[in-house]
């Protein structure tokens, strides 16, 4: 048997591409049909991303389970915000704002799939703007998204690159959701490690209300806390990391494991939110901050960015256990 291999499932909530890693005992399912989602990653036994109990039910709750992508990330207030003179009216989500864009939940095109030694099991998606009239009727930017992931050597890798296909630039923002599993027996121990730099005090609903500053809580998130000690606000815990630190880390004591999660520095941010319908904890790197085109903050603490024409936006993150 080889050790890499890529297999298609075909489920009543769309067919899902499954990556193998067989002398690494490792499994990723992914399934193009709803955001290119990452609903499973498996390895050595251990169930390391939360995916939804039914498949069919994830297009309902896109945003709740898996790696969703997020594009724009977090809250814009009131869906509305300007950028070069132009104004923008996003669709309304939840509480009369936009939330996470629509790309988490619309189909990805898969455009190729396969093994070879560089990347050991892999699967490549497209998300074309100019495909969606609806998108472009509001976000007039034919961007165009083409994300591979990797299997090699029981590590899970992505690799995107984002490309402004049109004759002007986009304002730009990109964040990822990824839901980490732990059992109920793991949650006295658990331990979260951020490179966390400063805290944003923000609204109930998240948004920034200033200048990040250094806490006691971002000293003990780099250090390492435990579950049980994040505060009962961290749904909207908005995190500066440290310059140059993007590694974050979940220890399981217990189990004498080290879960890695490792993202491009182009991510300056980060938030730390524990969901209530499920025993997992999601760390969501964000190359801004939330409602950041609608924030008057210096630019190093906000984010903001666009995406000039033919300009290509490139990054990686993986993810991966260690013994400790």
């Amino acid at each position: 048997m080889q050790q890499y291999e890529v297999t298609q499932l075909d489920t009543p909530g769309g067919r899902v591409i499954r990556l193998l890693d067989h002398s690494m005992k490792a499994e990723v399912d992914i399934i193009p049909a709803v955001g290119n989602n990452l609903i499973r990653y498996s390895l050595a036994g251990h169930e390391i991303i939360a995916g939804p109990p039914e498949l069919i039910s994830l297009s309902e709750h896109s945003s709740e389970f898996g790696v969703p992508i997020l594009f724009p990330p977090s809250r814009i207030r009131n869906g509305w915000f300007t950028f070069a003179g132009k104004s923008y009216q996003m669709p309304l989500h939840e509480g009369g704002h936009h939330l996470h864009g629509e790309i988490r939940y619309l189909p990805w095109k898969v455009t190729e799939w396969g093994v070879n030694e560089q990347l050991g099991a892999f699967v490549t998606s497209e998300f074309a703007y100019e495909e969606h009239p609806k998108l472009l009727s509001y976000y007039p930017h034919p961007l165009r998204f083409r994300f591979t992931y990797s299997l090699l050597e029981g590590q899970l890798r992505l690799h995107g690159e984002i490309t402004n296909e049109g004759s002007e630039s986009a304002p730009f923002g990109l964040g990822f959701h990824p839901y980490f599993a732990f059992k109920q027996e793991d949650a006295a121990s658990l331990r979260i490690v951020v490179p966390a730099a400063e805290r944003y005090e923000v609204e109930p609903e998240g948004f920034v209300l200033g200048l990040p500053k250094a806490t006691a809580i971002c000293e003990h998130l780099s250090m390492g806390m435990q579950l049980d000690d994040l505060p009962a606000d961290a749904d909207h815990m908005m995190l500066k990391l440290k310059q140059g630190e993007t590694t974050c880390s979940l220890l399981f004591p217990e189990k004498g494991l080290k879960l890695n999660y490792e993202f491009d520095p182009k991510f300056q941010f980060m938030i730390v939110f524990k969901p209530t319908w499920m025993d997992a904890v999601s760390l969501e790197p964000y190359t801004s901050i939330t409602d950041a085109f609608n924030t008057d903050l210096p630019l190093e603490f906000t984010g903001v960015n666009e995406l000039r024409s033919g300009e290509k936006f490139t990054f990686y993150w993986k993810m991966g256990l260690d013994l400790v």
